[in-house]
């Protein structure tokens, strides 16, 4: 193969992934739409066709899959079948360590929805074990967020006496 054929077909490869992520994101946007409108049966469809789709043509580590099993899980939840959304939500908790980092915001947003899940079908010790999680990640994200903050004033110019006046 020559140099020049190559380059062409990544970039066709690349274009079919960002069409891929177009209609799997176009089916999250159905999801929603569904549940928004109390159809939860069309919604779970929606999303699951969307998270098999993301898997399998953009990867299990991408941005689309981990929205599409949080929107499976949470199409489950609304249906009241709270196994299968644990289920989806332990997945993505998964993927969202692996995306974000086991200690990103995002990740303890979907460690809270599998709690809550846990806590729906009786799992409650289960529940509070990722309640508790959740709290870490929050207080390791507030304790970045205070030293950045304290670092910034550190780092601020001193304040002269002339400007204190005129304040």
């Amino acid at each position: 193969l020559q140099d020049g054929a190559v380059k062409p077909l990544a970039e066709e490869q690349v274009s079919v992934q960002r069409k891929c992520e177009q209609l799997m994101d176009a089916l999250l946007m159905a999801a929603k739409t569904f549940c928004f409108y109390g159809r939860f049966v069309e919604a779970l469809e929606a999303a699951e066709v969307a998270c098999r789709g993301s898997e399998r043509y953009i990867g299990k580590d991408s941005h689309v899959h981990l929205s599409a099993l949080v929107s499976v899980g949470t199409c489950c939840a609304l249906r009241g079948d709270f196994v299968a959304a644990s289920k989806s939500f332990e997945t993505a908790v998964d993927i969202s360590d692996m995306v974000h980092g086991s200690t990103s915001a995002a990740t303890a947003i979907i460690v809270c929805l599998l709690a809550t899940s846990y806590c729906q079908h009786g799992d409650i010790a289960t529940g509070i074990s990722c309640l508790q999680r959740a709290q870490r990640i929050y207080a390791t994200l507030l304790g970045r967020a205070e030293a950045v903050a304290s670092q910034s004033i550190q780092s601020a110019s001193p304040v002269t006496a002339s400007q204190t006046a005129l304040v």
